[in-house]
């Protein structure tokens, strides 16, 4: 009936499937070409040079686009390095799943904490791609996705209307991940996205920055041992002035 109204309507383009989607139904959202996409990755650019946190670029399908020099320090890997490993690896999804990833490296503090970061990010995917059933590139990064270890194993089994405590739990706060630092130190990071030049009618072309935020004072104390900024709020704050007299006493006794 939707459709007929939308074909009734002549309606063209992306109109039907935004009707669709109005209607409470799934629909496919139209992938925008490499040419249509420029302006918008230009000005998620302009916010990543703003960040003085880690931070990258994803499209809706999750791929990095790109990512900046804090990113690198906080892997411990030059710009080239990490531009040469998204070019093998530049979906989010694989980046956590791909035991090759220095991305899962980083993760793997233990199985359980991984676990809970690869589950969450698997109802972050569902809700981000709930549109996209048909759609051919989605498709082709879903069976790319489900030759990596575990992936299909959450993927079937997750529900994003029934397991939102995998993104929401009153024991980890929300979207905060804990991995090693370039240093070999443990840092927990809270996720913060901000969608750059986004428009409701084609949310699918806007696209996310998505950076990294120290969330306690052990966690400041290895971004600025690292040589990432922290601002004077945090040393304030999070007593994070104390950790580095701390830090420098445990230097010196080594």
């Amino acid at each position: 009936m939707v459709r007929y109204i939308a074909d009734y309507l002549e309606c063209d383009g992306e109109e039907p499937a935004r009707l669709i989607t109005a209607a409470g139904h799934h629909s496919v959202l139209v992938s925008p070409s490499p040419e249509e996409s420029e302006p918008f990755l230009a000005d998620a650019r302009k916010t990543l040079a703003f960040l003085s946190l880690p931070a990258y670029i994803l499209n809706h399908y999750w791929d990095v686009l790109d990512a900046n020099d804090h990113l690198s320090k906080l892997l411990g890997m030059t710009r080239a390095q990490l531009g040469a490993s998204l070019n093998v690896m530049r979906n989010v999804i694989q980046l956590i799943f791909d035991p090759q990833s220095p991305i899962y490296r980083a993760l793997y503090c233990d199985h359980d904490e991984w676990e809970m970061t690869a589950k969450r990010h698997i109802v972050g995917f569902k809700l981000q791609t709930r549109y996209c059933e048909t759609d051919p590139e989605f498709e082709k990064r879903l069976a790319h996705f489900r030759e990596l270890p575990n992936f299909s194993e959450y993927w079937d089994k997750i529900d994003i209307y029934t397991n939102l405590e995998y993104t929401y739990s009153d024991q980890i706060p929300h979207y905060v991940t804990t991995m090693y630092a370039a240093n070999g130190r443990k840092v927990r990071i809270q996720m913060l996205f901000i969608f750059s030049n986004y428009n409701f009618l084609n949310y699918n072309q806007a696209l996310q920055v998505v950076a990294g935020q120290p969330f306690d004072a052990e966690s400041c104390a290895v971004f600025r041992e690292l040589g990432i900024p922290i601002p004077e709020v945090y040393h304030k704050e999070m007593g994070v002035e104390d950790n580095r007299m701390m830090d420098d006493q445990v230097l010196d006794a080594a």
